[in-house]
């Protein structure tokens, strides 16, 4: 994994650690992660970076076991019957929204 610094345009844009998950504010410069063949997954919040190489690997395992029992969930969900809203319920919600 390298992690490479770039500078922000859009300084306090809301942005999200693809090592732990969490939402996050840009500071002055975006730190983003590539795999070793130059790979791009997204960005770095400021406290992963300062946990450091090891505090980087626990947070990322982490947040894969979370993602994982999300995934499971998500499965488990599409198992389930679905019961959708008729055309009817939308139109009341969009014209209850218009006012």
């Amino acid at each position: 994994m390298k992690i490479r610094f770039h500078q922000e345009p859009m300084r306090g844009r809301q942005n999200k650690c693809v090592i732990c998950g969490s939402i996050y504010n840009l500071r002055q410069a975006r730190a983003s992660v590539y795999s070793q063949q130059g790979i791009e997954y997204g960005d770095a919040c400021p406290e992963c970076i300062e946990s450091g190489s090891e505090g980087i690997r626990s947070r990322l395992l982490d947040n894969i076991q979370r993602l994982r029992e999300f995934a499971d969930e998500l499965e488990a969900l599409s198992s389930e019957p679905m019961h959708l809203p008729g055309l009817e319920a939308e139109f009341k919600a969009y014209r209850n929204r218009a006012i």
